[in-house]
């Protein structure tokens, strides 16, 4: 979202439409920090980090650099000071990212934030790991203190698992085709394992909108 040029001015005209106007941003977090507080400066509540590595080793193969792997990092503490990281979210495939995945959960904890960790959305049985394999995952590694479900009004309810630092492990548990009011998605391809969890519009990159 922060390479469009009219990012601000988008801003600040959601922000004029009520008091009840939500607006959060979704980033790979390889931003200028300076485009970042003009936006929350003019109303947004909060932006979610989407990190797509955590160490250099996946970093690597994602042709993702240690200099870029640090600017994220460095952005997302930034927005920790100043109360506006809303979450981490985290892909898990399978095994594979089990180091890369315990690593940023003890960042987390350390730093008494959350992350959202999502499961990959694909039919290929066996090739990643369902949500029910993803807590599994966690909960044998992880000493959870106790956990509660979250409510949204903007998205579906989700079970928070609380570490013994103050940390919070996000998983969306709850089916998507389940819950109203999102019979909509009755005939979407990825409805049996979609956790999405919102009914988004989306920006596109050539400035057409689309549905999710």
């Amino acid at each position: 979202p922060t390479l469009y040029d009219n990012l601000q001015q988008m801003v600040f005209f959601l922000n004029s439409l009520g008091n009840d106007v939500d607006i959060s941003i979704i980033s790979n977090g390889l931003f200028d920090f300076s485009i970042i507080e003009k936006c929350i400066k003019l109303g947004i509540n909060r932006i979610n980090i989407s990190a797509h590595a955590w160490n250099e080793k996946n970093a690597a193969v994602l042709g993702m650099s240690v200099k870029q792997l640090d600017l994220m990092k460095r952005n997302i503490k930034l927005l920790l000071e100043m109360k506006k990281l809303g979450k981490i979210n985290y892909v898990y495939r399978n095994s594979v990212d089990d180091d890369e995945l315990f690593e940023c959960i003890e960042w987390i904890n350390e730093h008494k934030t959350v992350i959202d960790v999502l499961n990959v959305l694909g039919t290929k049985i066996g090739k990643y790991a369902s949500m029910e394999e993803i807590e599994k995952t966690i909960r044998n590694r992880i000493n959870i203190q106790y956990e509660y479900i979250c409510y949204n009004k903007h998205s579906l309810p989700s079970k928070r698992l609380v570490l013994d630092n103050g940390g919070e492990i996000n998983l969306k548990v709850f089916p998507l085709n389940k819950m109203p009011p999102f019979k909509s998605c009755n005939n979407c391809e990825q409805l049996n394992v979609c956790t999405e969890g919102i009914k988004a519009i989306r920006l596109k990159t050539d400035g057409t909108i689309k549905p999710c």
